[in-house]
C-alpha cells in the first residue's frame, strides 16, 4: 500500500512541467504552460510581468492578464475599482482593508479581491516586502464558472444567452496548501520569480489555468461551508472564515504545542463552539488535524538524507521515536524505515 501524503512544507519539483497536487481533493493536475523550447519566439504572448517598486500608487488597480511582482517598504494605496486580482505575500506583511474587514497577508498567504472592489492596501516595513499581485480577466473567469456550473453540453445548446449574473468570490485570506489556487501559486511562484525560467511560461495558458483554479476553490470553499450545520448562509459564512483563521495558525504553529484556549482565542469563538464548528467544517478535530500536519512533515524530512528516525519524531513534537512510529504507522500503514526504504526495508516513494 502506498500511503498517500500531501507534502506541503516542500515546494513541489518542476522540470518541464509544472506538477502540483491537491491534497483535500486528492485529485492530481498536470499544468501544461512551462514549454522545453528555450526560445520564446514559438509561444504567443510575451512576459506579462512588471517589476515595480511603489511606481503603482498613481495607476488605477483594474488591469486584465497581467502581474506585477513589488518590492516595497512603504506602500499606501486606497484603490475604488479594483481588477479582479490575487494579491500573494512572498516576504513581510501586507495589510488590505475590505468594507469592515482588514486582511493581513503574511508570507506565503494571498488574499483574493473582486472585480470592482473597492480595498485600501498599506504597507510600512524596514526590510523589503515582496509580493506578487496577479490580475485575472474577470470575463474569463465568469466564463469558467459557467461552463463547470451548466455543463458543455448544455451550454452548446444555449451558446447565444448571456452568462448571467457575475461570480463573487470569497475575499479571505487563504494559505497556498489550502485550496486549488494556493497549490498552483505554490508550483509557479519560483518560476515567474525568476527572470530565465518565467521566459519559458506560456502565459495564454497560464492565466486561463489560474482563472479554473480560482472557480475551482470558490467550490471547495462553498462546500466547507455547506458542512456547518447552520441554516443562516451569512452565519455559515463568518463561522467558516473565523475556524479558518485557527486552521491557518495551525498551518504555521504545527511544530509548536497548541492549546484549544488559543484556538479559540484565534477564532473568536468559545472553545464548545470551536470545537464543533472545526470538527463540521475539516471533518476531524483540531487534535487530530495538528497530527496529520506533523506526520506529513516527518514524511518529508524522511525523504531526506540529513536526519535520523530518533531526530525526525523529536522535530516534529513526538517524545521519542517509539511514539512516532506508532502514529505514521497508523496513519499511512508502513513504518518511518519502510517508508524511507533503509537496508532491509521496502522503500516507499510520495
Amino acid at each position: 500500500m502506498r500511503p498517500k501524503i500531501a507534502q506541503r512544507s516542500r515546494p513541489p519539483l518542476v522540470h518541464d512541467v509544472a506538477t502540483y497536487t491537491d491534497s483535500l481533493s486528492s485529485n492530481h493536475f498536470m499544468v501544461w504552460i512551462v514549454s522545453t523550447n528555450q526560445n520564446r519566439s514559438a509561444l504567443s504572448t510575451p512576459v506579462p510581468i512588471r517589476t515595480v517598486d511603489g511606481s503603482l500608487q498613481h495607476l488605477r488597480l483594474n488591469f486584465r492578464n497581467q502581474i506585477f511582482h513589488s518590492f516595497v517598504n512603504s506602500f499606501s494605496k486606497d484603490e475604488d475599482d479594483s481588477g479582479l486580482s490575487v494579491k500573494m505575500t512572498i516576504k513581510g506583511l501586507e495589510k488590505y482593508r475590505i468594507g469592515d474587514r482588514t486582511h493581513t497577508v503574511s508570507s506565503g498567504r494571498f488574499l483574493v479581491v473582486n472585480h470592482h472592489q473597492r480595498f485600501q492596501c498599506r504597507i510600512q516595513s524596514a526590510e523589503t516586502v515582496e509580493g506578487m499581485c496577479f490580475y485575472i480577466d474577470p470575463a474569463a473567469a465568469d466564463e469558467i464558472y459557467h461552463v463547470q456550473a451548466t455543463g458543455h453540453r448544455k451550454l452548446l445548446d444555449q451558446s447565444s444567452e448571456p452568462l448571467g449574473e457575475k461570480k463573487l468570490f470569497m475575499e479571505k485570506v487563504f494559505g497556498l496548501g489550502e485550496s486549488p489556487l494556493g497549490n498552483f501559486l505554490q508550483a509557479m511562484a519560483p518560476i515567474l520569480r525568476n527572470p530565465l525560467q518565467r521566459e519559458r511560461v506560456d502565459f495564454e495558458s497560464f492565466f486561463v489555468t489560474m482563472a479554473e483554479r480560482l472557480v475551482e476553490s470558490q467550490h471547495q470553499t462553498k462546500l466547507l461551508i455547506d458542512n456547518l450545520n447552520n441554516e443562516k448562509a451569512s452565519t455559515r459564512e463568518e463561522l467558516y472564515r473565523r475556524i479558518s483563521l485557527a486552521r491557518n495558525f495551525i498551518d504555521e504553529n504545527f511544530l509548536q504545542e497548541i492549546s484549544l484556549d488559543t484556538l479559540a482565542s484565534v477564532a473568536m469563538t468559545s472553545k464548545y463552539h470551536f470545537l464543533r464548528c472545526f470538527r463540521e467544517i475539516y471533518r476531524c478535530s483540531p487534535y487530530h488535524y495538528v497530527l496529520q500536519k506533523r506526520l506529513q512533515h516527518g514524511a518529508s524530512l524522511l525523504l531526506g538524507k540529513g536526519y535520523s528516525l530518533t531526530e525526525i519524531a523529536l522535530e516534529t513534537g513526538f517524545t521519542d521515536r517509539r511514539a512516532f512510529n506508532k502514529a505514521f504507522r497508523k496513519a499511512f500503514g508502513v513504518l518511518p524505515s519502510e517508508f524511507r526504504g533503509e537496508p532491509g526495508q521496502a522503500a516507499f516513494h510520495v
